[in-house]
């Protein structure tokens, strides 16, 4: 058994085509590493994705790093690779030769089908007008940038004409609102030296208010004219697709992080609250962020009957059952009275089931494993001084 496997082990064949599925494993990792980037661009992607196919098509003319270090290895002499002796050379040449060629094709094929919708779709490469990288200099080109994506825009607009109608977009103000854009933000070097992301925040923040508002603060209805509202909102359509898997590779890692194997009990409301907190903490890193009023008046506003009354604490299972019952709590009303009675009685018939559970009692006996009988469940009409 063992000498069959290492007769395997040795072809020539089988050598050389592990070494060319590790440099073809090495480019499909520059793809799934892309993908994984933050703020992440669709002509990045588009162009990842076709320098990859290109990469993986080379394999067959180019050998990869891995591959020209098995050549460098190997011995031709005497058939040896670091020392062990290679088995079945020329029946090996053709059967790598044969599946070089049919395994390329495969790949490739596969990603072009993967990925169609990115390299083809015209919606999609329309969509990349508005990557301000890619703009001619207003300087050196006022003309190519004041003709830059006008095709593209007007099939944005006829694709999502029912949309934006919907939303109150003004489709002839829209062109030229793409043209001011253009030129506004190309005469601007430090709006040209902000990222995607940044600069569209900053236009969204400044020139995203359809109407005029007055020296109060107060909206009128007053349209203002130097705003970019219109091709605002076909930019916010286009950056609601999801290029990127960063927000859900790290959700998945945090989850990873949270919930260990000495916490694989924990519940599945307790892991979303934590990994809420963790995730929007980053936000809160400045104490002045955190917005102390707002959570202590949403807290009152659940907390009609108190802190460990609430249902809210009840339904999140952070409701602390000693808290209920005790001697000398303060006086409550009926339905509180009654909620923190049913619970407790609940509360001690669980706690009664699992103590039966790990301590059987004698057969014929009343007593628990102290000995002790437990005491009985708590009466309606006890106070808790009685319990």
């Amino acid at each position: 058994m063992a000498g069959a496997l290492l007769e395997r082990l040795t072809r020539y064949a089988y050598v050389k085509t592990l070494a060319f599925w590790v440099d073809a494993t090495a480019e499909g990792k520059v793809v799934s590493k892309l993908f994984q980037r933050s703020g992440l661009l669709i002509s990045d992607v588009t162009s990842g994705v076709e320098d990859s196919v290109d990469s993986i098509g080379s394999l067959k003319e180019t050998p990869g790093a891995f591959m020209k270090g098995l050549v460098n290895d190997y011995d031709a002499t005497n058939l040896t690779l670091y020392g062990r002796e290679l088995s079945n050379i020329e029946e090996g040449e053709e059967a790598y030769a044969t599946m070089l060629k049919n395994v390329s094709a495969s790949i490739i094929q596969h990603m072009n089908e993967r990925f169609y919708t990115i390299l083809k779709d015209p919606v999609l490469k329309a969509s990349c007008i508005f990557e301000h990288v890619r703009w001619p200099s207003c300087e050196k080109d006022k003309l190519a940038l004041e003709s830059y994506g006008n095709e593209a825009i007007d099939l944005l607009i006829d694709h999502y004409k029912t949309l934006l109608g919907y939303l109150g977009c003004d489709l002839a103000k829209a062109h030229r609102e793409w043209r001011r854009l253009k030129l506004f933000v190309g005469r601007s070097p430090s709006l040209v030296s902000l990222s995607y992301l940044e600069l569209y925040q900053r236009l969204f923040d400044q020139k995203g208010n359809k109407f005029v508002y007055d020296r109060d603060g107060k909206l009128t209805a007053v349209l203002d004219e130097s705003s970019f509202y219109n091709i605002l909102l076909i930019i916010a359509v286009v950056m609601t697709f999801a290029v990127d898997t960063s927000v859900c590779e790290r959700g998945f890692a945090l989850m990873n992080n949270l919930k260990t194997a000495r916490r694989s009990l924990m519940g599945n409301l307790l892991l979303r609250t934590l990994m809420t907190i963790c995730s929007l903490g980053d936000e809160w890193c400045d104490p002045t962020k955190i917005p102390v009023d707002e959570i202590v008046e949403e807290w009152r506003k659940q907390s009609q009957k108190g802190r460990y009354e609430s249902a809210m604490w009840r339904e999140a299972g952070l409701e602390e059952p000693s808290a209920k019952g005790t001697r000398g709590s303060t006086a409550r009303d009926a339905a509180g009275q009654e909620d923190a009675e049913d619970y407790f009685e609940y509360d001690w018939a669980a706690r009664k089931r699992a103590r039966e559970r790990a301590f059987p009692p004698a057969a014929g006996a009343g007593a628990g494993p102290s000995g002790v009988a437990p005491p009985a469940a708590a009466d309606s009409d006890s106070d808790d001084s009685d319990v």
